[in-house]
């Protein structure tokens, strides 16, 4: 569970900017929030839900890619080689003060404990070239304990090798063990691939678990379908695909269900694997992946059609990959980040998905969901608090400024909100220019 994101210089993000989870005092929409216990019995409140609005190249895109080159680069940074620079590096350019300043990211969030939650604190600071920081902290009892820090080293290296070579120590909670890691690799990856341990492993799995999706990236989209295709071939994903299937007909996509085979049979009734120009058309290696529609005779339903999910419209593709992510995170938990959800969606649809959080019956784990999006009505004050909603826009530097609708006085949780944004009462719109603009002077 989410509690907060700290982002400095990234791309137009120069400015340090704080985006939180944590609901304002006062009961408006309780379904939209739920109430946890830390370690000293405080209690937070968290938002299940919350929206970015902003122009085109406002920046709110940036936030949620700051959002997935963090979780990427703790996933996978072992697989940087040692000689290679920090992919996951992007400063805002357009300052020389800032061209080649660290990045820095932290996040906040809780994890389940016997009887509570305990809070944690995860912090990096990077160049192109290596980690000048990385600090792990969690608050077992309230106070803030150190579990691991790793630092730049600040004298210079006299050997060739050393000069690769950062030193991470555990703290007194964990034996004051040393680890050696390259400068371009994070410590906390060493414990989701290589060293086992009870709470770093756990901490590694949370950031393998929270999920950062852009709806406009068919690549990884595609990737994305196929990979639920073959979730629900799983018998333990009955019920996912039973939703799925619900989910198809509840948005009036003609579809009647999913089915999902391992393997065809021909005519003659023997089992074979499909071949290549198959497996093109059904999208799954070794699966057929299809939809039934109603065949009709005389305005008689008389059978059913199965074709294969690729030819269906790219709206019910995006719908089967994106709702199955959603549904499967509703069911297990969990947190998910979406940019540009409402891409080849219908705005109905786009609400519905979005109110699937707020709802306590579709989410009783109390997964949480942070969206960037253009669509207005999305913007509904029956959908959000205003501690949910967001704005992004960029000033005459190109710099990205990030604010929530609770810093504007005379605003409350009945607040007209899309008719505010759409005056102009939030800012956060494009300043186009009249049509003039563009030809005259020709």
């Amino acid at each position: 569970m989410i509690l907060g994101v700290s982002v400095t210089n990234f791309r137009s993000i120069r400015n340090t900017f704080e985006f939180s989870l944590e609901a304002e005092a006062g009961q408006s929409k309780a379904d939209n929030f739920f109430e946890i216990e830390l370690a000293n019995q405080q209690k937070v409140k968290l938002l299940k839900s919350a929206v970015i609005y902003g122009p085109n190249a406002s920046g709110k895109t940036n936030f949620i890619r700051a959002l997935y080159n963090l979780t990427e680069f703790i996933k996978k940074s072992t697989d940087i080689r040692v000689e290679s620079s920090i992919r996951y590096y992007e400063p805002f350019l357009f300052d020389q003060d800032t061209d080649q300043a660290p990045t820095k990211m932290s996040i906040e969030f809780a994890l389940p404990a016997e009887a509570n939650y305990i809070r944690y604190r995860y912090s990096i600071e990077f160049t192109r070239q290596e980690v000048l920081l990385e600090e792990l902290d969690y608050y077992p009892k309230g106070q803030k304990h150190n579990l691991f820090k790793r630092a730049a080293p600040t004298g210079k290296s006299t050997g060739k090798d050393i000069d690769f070579i950062h030193i991470g120590k555990l703290s007194k909670d964990l034996g004051y063990k040393e680890y050696q890691v390259f400068r371009n690799q994070l410590l906390l990856s060493k414990f989701g691939r290589d060293l086992p341990h009870e709470i770093l492993t756990a901490v590694y799995l949370y950031f393998d678990s929270i999920e950062v999706w852009n709806a406009l990236d068919i690549i990884r989209i595609n990737s994305l379908r196929e990979e639920i295709a073959n979730k629900l071939l799983l018998p333990e994903n009955n019920n996912l695909l039973k939703r799925i299937n619900k989910l198809l007909r509840i948005a009036d996509t003609k579809i009647g269900g999913i089915s999902i085979r391992e393997n065809l049979d021909d005519n003659r009734g023997h089992s074979y694997r499909m071949n290549d120009l198959e497996q093109e058309s059904y999208g799954i290696a070794g699966s057929r992946v299809t939809a039934q529609h109603a065949v009709y005779k005389n305005g008689n339903e008389v059978g059913v059609k199965e074709l294969p999910l690729r030819e269906e419209s790219a709206g019910t593709n995006v719908l089967f990959a994106l709702g199955g992510i959603i549904l499967k995170r509703l069911e297990r938990g969990g947190v998910i980040f979406f940019d540009e959800l409402d891409n080849s969606l219908h705005p109905k649809l786009s609400k519905f998905l979005v109110r699937l959080f707020n709802n306590p019956v579709s989410n009783p784990k109390n997964s949480q969901l942070v969206v960037a999006t253009h669509e207005v009505t999305l913007l509904d004050k029956e959908v959000f608090r205003k501690d949910q909603i967001w704005f992004s826009e960029k000033d005459k530097y190109g710099v990205t400024e990030l604010f929530s609708a609770k810093d504007f006085e005379g605003v409350r949780d009945d607040t007209p909100f899309d008719k505010w944004y759409m005056n102009g009462k939030f800012g956060g719109q494009p300043k186009i220019k009249e049509i003039e603009f563009i030809f005259d002077n020709e």
